[in-house]
């Protein structure tokens, strides 16, 4: 926690947006208060501190130059060709449903009225907006993936789970080991997904390959599939 002063920085995103900490905390600034710098602002904190007890000495003495490396220009006839990805969800609205809907489902079981208050507070979700949410993730729970969830079904499980591929950090959703007769050591990539159709996508599509490879590369001797959940109850395999 800050002891007297909360300094924050901010660079221009490359998508317009209005969800950041920034503007967020920007809507509570008393501009009169503070206008002697532009777009910065302070908090007045109380403190009961007794200086005394805190080393606050740095001391910084060199003289030492530090070169740093600078690229080279491209040549003038230099091609270069980026492929961008569309934006997978451009509407804030919603993409907070859908980060509602994750949540949920990260949460797993029934979503009581307790939970539906905690992501439509997270999320800063409208009542219509967190029944939404609900309503896609129980759609997801009790639709054709809710073996995913089964205690008799699932070895092993995890949400939320982070890899490191190919020097990309990537976050899968869900990832499960199957025990049942027949996927018995299975794994399963699980990506939600509130489209209906997203395996129409390319960039949903590669995404969820992306994953498979991952998951693959830490388990070569194993069987790994990947699917998504979507939001009408159905799973679809991407093969």
């Amino acid at each position: 926690r800050a002891r007297n002063t909360l300094v924050m920085s901010s660079i221009e995103p490359h998508r317009a947006t209005t969800e950041s900490w920034w503007q967020r905390l920007h809507l509570l600034v008393d501009e009169e208060k503070s206008p002697q710098i532009n777009h910065s602002f302070t908090f007045d904190v109380d403190v009961d501190v007794d200086v005394e007890d805190v080393d606050m000495t740095l001391v910084v003495n060199t003289t030492e130059v530090i070169h740093l490396p600078v690229l080279p220009s491209l040549p003038e006839n230099f091609d270069l060709k980026v492929e961008v990805a569309a934006p997978l969800d451009t509407d804030p609205a919603i993409a907070r449903i859908g980060k509602a809907m994750h949540r949920l489902l990260e949460w797993g079981g029934q979503c009581s009225a307790l939970q539906t208050a905690a992501v439509a507070r997270e999320f800063r979700l409208s009542p219509a907006q967190a029944v939404k949410a609900v309503a896609l993730a129980q759609c997801i729970l009790a639709g054709e993936g809710a073996w995913a969830w089964r205690s008799d079904v699932v070895a092993w499980q995890g949400n939320e789970v982070d890899l490191l591929y190919q020097g990309q950090a990537l976050r899968l959703d869900r990832l499960v080991k199957r025990q049942d007769a027949g996927h018995e050591g299975h794994w399963w990539v699980l990506d939600y997904k509130s489209a209906i159709a997203p395996q129409l996508q390319h960039a949903y599509r590669a995404q969820l390959q992306n994953y498979r490879a991952a998951v693959q590369q830490a388990y070569p001797g194993s069987t790994v599939k990947a699917a998504f959940l979507t939001g009408v109850g159905t799973v679809v395999e991407v093969l």
